[in-house]
């Protein structure tokens, strides 16, 4: 059997909560500790500045969904690889 309703509500509710505290700097670093290829590709002063639209372009939301999400958000995450797909949910 699968999960509740009341379960997937409480999922999706810690999962806006989080994306409501990112901290996308940090997460940013993180992903660079991961993937070491990506650290000359990045302007960490666009980063610091928090330019959004910026660090949504070299950040992998994939790999981040892959590596943390699917640990953090169990729940959520059997659905996010439909979602993530479309081109439009990365920005």
């Amino acid at each position: 059997m699968g999960p509740s309703v009341e379960n997937l509500d409480a999922a999706i509710k810690k999962y806006v909560e989080q994306v409501k505290a990112i901290d996308v700097v940090a997460e940013l670093k993180e992903q660079v500790q991961r993937l070491p290829s990506k650290k000359d590709h990045i302007d960490w002063d666009r980063v610091e500045r928090q330019e959004l639209l910026y660090i949504s372009s070299v950040f992998d939301l994939s790999k981040w969904w892959h590596v943390v999400g699917r640990k953090a958000q169990v729940i959520v995450f059997c659905a996010v690889p439909l979602i993530i797909l479309i081109p439009s949910s990365n920005a």
